[in-house]
């Protein structure tokens, strides 16, 4: 059960991440010259984003509780890693199509949720697991 709660606070982080950085620079720096924000819009591509990030840690917590040692199994992870950035580069364009985010900003989102998935995220869960188990 400790490996939902700990992808429960990572998929927090990254949420919060991608909202705070996607409220910024819609209100900063994409619509200065008009001077109005559409919050509505704000609220629904943040409200979708927590959506769609909920998915992608589930089915990251879902490996983890199946798999919690990588030993042998590191192109399972591996796939699972390339069907999550696959995810990502979907949601970013859905998100680029609606609000004509620049190519740069998505990079900047994907690298963020990629290294936080990838990397950070087994780590804390083997840490976890050599300490619970």
């Amino acid at each position: 059960m400790y490996i939902f709660a700990l992808v429960l606070i990572l998929m927090m982080i990254n949420w919060l991440f991608f909202s705070s950085y996607y409220s910024l620079y819609k209100i900063l720096f994409f619509e200065k010259e008009g001077n109005n924000t559409n919050l509505r819009r704000i609220i629904l591509i943040n409200l979708s984003s927590f959506f769609y990030y909920g998915f992608i840690y589930f089915l990251i917590g879902l490996y983890f509780y199946t798999f919690p040692v990588i030993n042998g199994k590191i192109t399972n992870y591996l796939l699972i890693c390339f069907l999550i950035f696959l995810l990502m580069i979907v949601f970013s364009f859905i998100v680029k199509f609606i609000e004509k985010i620049r190519y740069k900003h998505i990079f900047f989102i994907v690298l963020f949720s990629m290294m936080l998935i990838s990397i950070i995220c087994p780590i804390l869960i083997s840490i976890s697991y050599e300490k619970y188990n």
